[in-house]
């Protein structure tokens, strides 16, 4: 499939998510156009990714870094507006640590990926653009399933943008986090190592 076409099939699904969110009273509703304009924007991305950049990571970190906010500021609005045992749930401590370690692990996969922009814009080509690859993929899934845990503290049914963030988490691990990609960014690790190691012998 060529890039235009995926553009065209994203823009569409943006479209009707614009006025699904614009043209419904429904909060379910606006909520439905909003996810759907997400994913349109997830879709571009990735064919971005896949279609021009020849596996070149940045198209792929756009879209997890996306997500990544997107789960975690999913589970701070909920905490704060949902009670369980007649208080809100951000006011119980398990609840707390989950929204703290779920934006600690988003903003240093963040800062990892405009670190390793930052080498890249240089010419500067090391092993770490593999490693924030790796990253990316344990990042997205603890942070979404942290996200499917707060709201399963309510203790009823779960939304299904919750359990899709999920699911489409699991995808990123078979782009870079199995592990062949694993050893084969160890194998780049060590080959760098070896070479520094020859450089300062001579």
């Amino acid at each position: 499939m060529s890039l235009e076409a995926v553009l065209v099939v994203a823009a569409a699904l943006f479209g009707i998510g614009v006025y699904g969110a614009l043209s419904q009273q429904s909060f379910v509703m606006l909520m439905m156009g909003l996810e759907m304009m997400i994913n349109a924007s997830i879709l571009a991305l990735g064919a971005f990714w896949s279609l021009t950049a020849g596996g070149n990571p940045q198209g792929q970190m756009l879209a997890i870094v996306f997500m990544t906010v997107m789960a975690a500021e999913m589970a701070l609005g909920f905490a704060k507006t949902h009670k369980r045992a007649g208080k809100a749930l951000m006011e119980h401590q398990l609840v707390q640590l989950k929204i703290n370690e779920m934006h600690a692990l988003t903003e240093a996969l963040r800062s990892y990926v405009m670190r390793v922009a930052w080498l890249h814009d240089r010419g500067q080509h090391s092993a770490n653009a593999g490693l924030v690859m790796n990253y990316s993929t344990d990042v997205i899934q603890r942070v979404t399933r942290l996200n499917m845990e707060i709201h399963g503290a309510e203790g009823c049914a779960m939304h299904a943008r919750v359990d899709k963030l999920v699911r489409d988490a699991m995808v990123w691990t078979h782009l870079a986090g199995d592990t062949v990609q694993r050893i084969k960014i160890l194998k780049r690790l060590v080959k760098g190592s070896a070479a520094a190691a020859g450089a300062n012998a001579d």
